[in-house]
């Protein structure tokens, strides 16, 4: 799998942000719209949604985190932990027909491309090196003095602290399409409104989206995001492909659905597939 890396220019940064933060904010708008007219909501996402026949199997093919305890995930953690955006890039290939990757081979994309996402526990800046090495630690850090005395990664360990796995960049997924497609990533890759999100389920295309965790479970205590991969909705569920899930299937209520998709305002995303199903490996 040849995937462009997440290293970009700095102008070509601040263009993906933008374009990141604009359909964000009209995803936000548009399902808080949704949310207040919540009967009107609830009767338009009654539908035969053609991806649904995924959901009542009793096998399935799609990956699940439990199943990859011990793989590790680039520098540091295991693909149990911290793997779901590779698991949801699989899960979303699978649900349209794209058998051609394996897991394996999409994690190392995400490694090699620098989307796995790390932090030193003492440290700011967010890093997506595939390793950890003293020369690359002292580089990061060039103005601290005592940094730059350090004979082993145990020492600088001491000062800068342990790398800690903070999951995958959400842009491999632009990507992802993008390359698949033969499209520009980011603005053509997003969902930009409920209304899409709908459309698209109806035409059989799956719409992977992240959703803050608290919200998604219902559990005040859990912290973070999570990517799962919408297939439709059924009975007042939103029916997800959900890695953590040992069915793979978990269904949420609609409203706690749209809800969790918000709950992180810098990290509403949602994907448009539309076209992957045709595309040649």
């Amino acid at each position: 799998m040849k995937i462009k890396g997440c290293n970009i220019s700095s102008q070509k940064h601040k263009e993906r942000k933008e374009i990141y933060g604009a359909s964000a904010a009209s995803m936000e708008y548009s399902i808080r719209l949704r949310l207040s007219y919540a009967d009107e909501t609830a009767y338009d996402i009654e539908h035969r949604y053609p991806l649904m026949k995924f959901a009542n199997r009793k096998s399935h093919g799609f990956a699940i985190a439990s199943e990859f305890e011990d793989l590790p995930f680039g520098a540091v953690g295991t693909m149990r932990r911290s793997g779901c955006l590779v698991f949801t890039a699989y899960n979303m290939l699978y649900v349209l027909g794209k058998r051609d990757y394996s897991v394996a081979e999409i994690r190392e994309a995400v490694v090699k491309g620098g989307y796995r996402m790390w932090k030193f526990e003492n440290r700011k800046p967010v890093f997506g090196w595939p390793t950890i090495t003293l020369c690359k630690a002292k580089k990061a850090f060039s103005s601290e003095a005592q940094l730059q005395e350090c004979t082993s990664l145990e020492e600088a360990y001491q000062i800068i602290g342990r790398p800690l796995g903070i999951g995958g960049s959400m842009y491999f997924l632009d990507q992802l399409i993008a390359d698949t497609v033969g499209k520009e990533p980011y603005k053509s890759t997003r969902v930009w409104t409920v209304g899409q999100l709908l459309d698209n389920l109806k035409k059989g295309y799956p719409v992977p989206v992240r959703v803050g965790n608290a919200t998604y479970r219902d559990d005040p205590s859990l912290k973070g995001g999570h990517y799962v991969v919408l297939i439709g909705f059924e009975n007042g569920n939103a029916v997800l492909v959900d890695s953590d899930e040992p069915t793979g299937i978990f269904k949420c209520p609609w409203e706690r659905f749209f809800s969790a998709m918000i709950q992180d305002q810098g990290l509403i995303s949602a994907w448009d597939t539309a076209g992957i199903e045709k595309a040649k490996k």
